[in-house]
């Protein structure tokens, strides 16, 4: 599903957050109204509507004006951060077990070709080689979108395995994603936000800053295969960049006293 900006920066907010502080940001005196860039609580109503709607909220209001209670539904969380959810890959057992995706499509077939690209892309797929993929995980609902694809079954194939003499997980690790690119962004991000006081911010105007948050966030974050923390490199840098944003936001989106 395809969001406008503000929404996706207004749904990352509530998955970064926490349910615990999802009814506090969206209140008409939350500052989060005014980082999105709405004028008025009834502007964020209508959102909150809307997304309602579209199955990626659900939205109980109560008596008294202001009172909402609110939960991202499953598909609401899908789709604010492409169904990552950082803590959940990070603490997620591993088998030892790597899934390793080839595929073999003739040039002829480009729309296809760059389809399944976009997809593996999109499930943070290591690349090997060109047609060599990996994953420390497998997911059943893999398939269904493979078959959505309509990719002969002869032009792909999917093994199961772990390394062995010639090789290592710590080796599979480093071929197959570009960590010091993915430190490298976070490292502008982490940046961005320590250089921020909050009152410098919310005067200085909430609204630019949260979309300049959210574009250095997503340029590492897309980057980033979000592995099991036993397969990260020592120096990774996506925890602490994920701690520091869920304080400031929280910080920057809290009600106005």
């Amino acid at each position: 599903m395809r969001l406008g900006p503000r929404t996706r920066l207004f749904l990352e907010v509530l998955v970064t957050t926490g349910f615990d502080t999802l009814n506090t940001v969206c209140r008409p005196s939350s500052r989060l109204i005014e980082g999105c860039g709405w004028d008025s609580s009834d502007q964020l109503r209508k959102q909150l509507a809307r997304l309602e709607r579209n199955g990626l909220l659900s939205y109980e209001r109560t008596e008294g004006k202001g009172n909402w209670v609110l939960s991202l539904t499953e598909k609401g969380l899908a789709v604010a951060n492409d169904g990552i959810v950082p803590e959940e890959r990070w603490n997620r057992d591993w088998n030892g077990k790597w899934h390793l995706f080839s595929f073999d499509l003739p040039s002829a077939s480009r729309k296809m070709r760059n389809q399944l690209g976009d997809w593996l892309d999109l499930n943070r797929f290591g690349r090997l080689q060109g047609s060599v993929r990996v994953s420390p995980w497998f997911e059943s609902s893999w398939r269904i979108a493979l078959e959505e694809m309509k990719i002969p079954s002869s032009s792909l194939i999917l093994f199961e395995g772990e390394p062995h003499s010639l090789s290592s997980d710590f080796a599979v690790v480093t071929d197959a994603w570009d960590f010091p690119a993915i430190n490298h962004g976070y490292q502008k991000y982490i940046a961005y936000l320590e250089s921020s006081i909050a009152e410098e911010v919310v005067s200085g105007g909430l609204e630019d800053w949260l979309f300049e948050e959210n574009r250095l966030w997503r340029a590492a974050f897309e980057r980033d295969p979000f592995l099991p923390s036993k397969l990260l490199p020592e120096d990774y840098l996506g925890k602490r960049a994920y701690e520091l944003r869920k304080r400031k936001l929280a910080q920057l989106t809290l009600v106005r006293p």
